[in-house]
């Protein structure tokens, strides 16, 4: 008795096993639950009709679940057909038993699609601004992925989960500008999309280790983290095209660079933006700019022809309300010998704030003070401006070669126009002796004193000032005390005083 019981517990264990792996494998063929699955799904939403071949009865070991499986049904969704290769229904099986089936989840797998087989599906999305996006900006690519579809009790959706491959996308970003060999993988439900390993290119353009995030509700919020390369001359057309319309870099004949990114974005339901933030870490390996007509300074003797920029970390951060360039690396004009600069450009409520810190090895003349830098001297020179519309206040302006100093503070412009000054002070050599050692005060009165002021030019620069309307805007009386005066003659002048008084801009009374 005892060897039939432990038989027969043997051949049920092994009809078991055996049942579990044809289960869990191959699966048991009916027809049985055709016309009850249907009703039931179509029951559940009155938008969606499926229609079955054979199903198949299978188990799930990892979900250790029932479910029905068959493949390439029918689907339409408000009357558009879903290319389905494979589709799995997991129910309660006591209730499907009893011709009451509750489906807990349904389980699609997608035929791969192209894109003439989107735009048709593109029609039931929503808001209708992905739709358009879908219908004019994607040329080509391939979509292969797979739903979950969960239902509670009521036998309404309850959530989604979606993954799946999107592979050689081609985007039209503007006119001929395209983003092409776009791969990514993604996932979704109903809060959150995610695409990872995003890869794209354009011409001399690539952009890889991408992934965005979506968070869907009442407002849609964006984020991403990617990397750029960049190699850009002018013979790339497509570039230049769009480069030409900025008054900057219509000049530019030559970049590389690496750029990391990280951007945040955030809509209304009508994918309106209502909110951004967009920063990058970039190195300019090197940036090549050609000027058609050469840059002119009335203190540098040469013309600028030539700017590069090589070798420079580039800090940007773009916002609604306030946006930062920070740049840090080395430069040359004219095909020169690379010098150091530092530069922070801030802009917040239309108000434009430039830091600069660099060296410079031009010859630089400053004819009013006879004084000249020489060519291949390093000299250092810092300044900070605010601009708002008209008004351009330079807080400072700090030039540094040897014991030659040259400081400037507070000087106020408005529509070009002189408004006010702090105080510029000057310290300079000429031939190894000291020419200028005088300081600026703009107060009450204007008044210059110092030990000395080379005086030389002078007559040169007053003979021109009727022309210059830039100082109009001076009223004041003026007070001039220097030790020593250099003037175009044999002797220098000491102790020299003067007073006199200053109408828009032009001397009206002197006394000296």
């Amino acid at each position: 008795m005892k060897k039939i019981f432990l038989s027969f517990t043997f051949l049920v264990l092994i009809s078991l096993i055996g049942l579990i792996s044809i289960l869990s494998t191959i699966g048991i063929e009916t027809k049985r639950f055709n016309d009850i699955l249907s009703e039931n799904i179509n029951k559940s939403n009155n938008n969606i009709n499926f229609k079955f071949n054979t199903i198949k009865f299978k188990i799930d070991l990892k979900q250790i679940g029932l479910f029905l499986e068959t493949n390439k049904p029918i689907v339409d969704y408000r009357n558009i057909s879903i290319p389905i290769e494979e589709l799995k229904v997991y129910i309660n099986f006591l209730a499907l038993i009893k011709s009451d089936a509750k489906i807990e989840k349904i389980s699609l797998n997608f035929e791969k699609m192209g894109v003439k087989q989107l735009k048709e599906l593109s029609t039931i999305l929503k808001p209708s601004n992905l739709t358009i996006l879908i219908n004019n900006r994607i040329k080509k690519g391939y979509l292969d992925g797979e739903v979950e579809i969960y239902f509670n009790k009521k036998g309404l959706i309850d959530n989604f989960i979606s993954r799946g491959l999107v592979e050689n996308l081609k985007v039209t970003i503007k006119d001929d500008l395209h983003l092409e060999k776009t791969d990514f993988t993604f996932f979704a439900d109903n809060t959150d999309i995610l695409l990872k390993n995003i890869s794209s290119e354009s011409e001399n353009l690539k952009i890889k280790d991408g992934d965005i995030k979506i968070k869907l509700g009442q407002k849609i919020f964006l984020s991403s983290n990617f990397k750029t390369d960049l190699k850009y001359n002018q013979n790339l057309k497509l570039y230049k095209k769009f480069l030409d319309k900025n008054k900057i870099t219509k000049n530019l004949s030559s970049l590389n660079l690496e750029l990391n990114n990280n951007l945040y974005l955030e809509f209304d339901k009508t994918l309106k933006v209502k909110n951004f933030d967009f920063k990058n870490n970039e190195n300019i390996k090197k940036a090549d700019i050609t000027f058609e007509n050469p840059v002119k300074s009335n203190f540098i003797k040469d013309d600028i022809k030539e700017f590069s920029i090589v070798n420079t970390n580039v800090e940007t951060n773009f916002a609604l309300k306030k946006s930062t360039i920070n740049l840090s690396g080395n430069y040359s004009k004219n095909q020169g010998e690379l010098l150091r600069f530092n530069l922070q450009n801030i802009i917040e409520d239309k108000l434009f704030n430039l830091k600069i810190d660099g060296d410079i090895d031009e010859q630089i003349d400053f004819q009013f003070l006879n004084y000249q830098k020489p060519r291949d001297k390093i000299a250092n020179i810092s300044l900070e401006i605010l601009k708002k519309k008209n008004d351009l206040f330079i807080k400072k302006v700090n030039f540094i070669e040897g014991k030659n100093t040259i400081n400037i503070k507070g000087l106020k412009l408005r529509a070009e126009k002189f408004v006010s000054l702090d105080e510029i002070s000057v310290k300079t050599e000429t031939k190894g002796k000291n020419n200028n050692d005088f300081s600026i005060k703009y107060g009450d009165k204007i008044s210059i004193s110092g030990k000395r002021f080379d005086a030389n030019n002078l007559s040169r620069i007053l003979t021109n000032r009727s022309n210059n309307q830039n100082f109009s805007n001076i009223n004041k009386e003026i007070e001039i005390n220097f030790s020593n005066v250099a003037v175009p003659f044999s002797e220098s002048l000491t102790n020299f005083s003067l007073i006199g008084k200053i109408e828009k801009g032009k001397f009206v009374k002197i006394s000296s």
